[in-house]
């Protein structure tokens, strides 16, 4: 599969994430993806509706005032845990530039991209944080929004150093041995 796959359901790609030569997960542990696509399929569903609640409540990430009922919720990266009992996703918003504080045009709009994690049980999200390392504001287009949120978690995550002079994230998210990181003790 190659770049330009539609942003909603992106599994296979991760395979060859790195192409480029910029990723620092070693080859053999690198995410493969085994998930059933009816599983993705479900989880876009609760992750949109998730994501929505969280606007409406103004919950974090999604404070500022330009979030609101028409804000569009697009899943832009799924990946599970083999054993299907923790996920990790990004999600895209799209709102119109008239939301800003210096009001754009109200038929353009403007794309803010964020991670998350969380743990799963029956299939199902039964909680989930925003990982607040690295978010993206004000993207004039989706596409680089997911290019630059996906480059920083899952080839530069690791590259910042805590005062111990220590990633504190030990593992982008295209490594296998991230699923049991010290990420989950730091979010749950």
């Amino acid at each position: 599969m190659g770049y330009l796959m539609p942003l909603f359901i992106v599994m296979q790609y991760f395979i060859c994430w790195g192409c480029g030569g910029r990723a620092t997960t070693p080859k053999e542990y690198k995410y493969v993806d085994t998930v059933n696509i009816e599983i993705y399929k479900k989880a876009i569903s609760e992750i949109t509706d998730s994501v929505k609640n969280r606007i409406t409540l103004k919950e974090n990430p999604y404070y500022q005032s330009e979030n609101d009922s028409s804000t569009i919720v697009l899943i832009d990266t799924i990946l599970y845990r083999p054993t299907l009992d923790k996920i990790a996703f990004i999600v895209i918003t799209q709102n119109s530039n008239n939301k800003l504080l210096e009001k754009g045009k109200k038929n353009e709009s403007h794309y803010d991209a964020h991670c998350f994690i969380g743990i799963c049980k029956n299939n199902k999200i039964v909680q989930f944080a925003w990982v607040s390392a690295f978010s993206l504001s004000n993207y004039r287009d989706k596409y680089s929004a997911s290019n630059d949120i996906r480059s920083y978690y899952f080839t530069e995550l690791t590259s910042g150093i805590n005062k111990e002079g220590k990633s504190p994230f030990k593992y982008n998210f295209d490594d296998v041995r991230f699923w049991e990181g010290p990420i989950w003790k730091k979010y749950f």
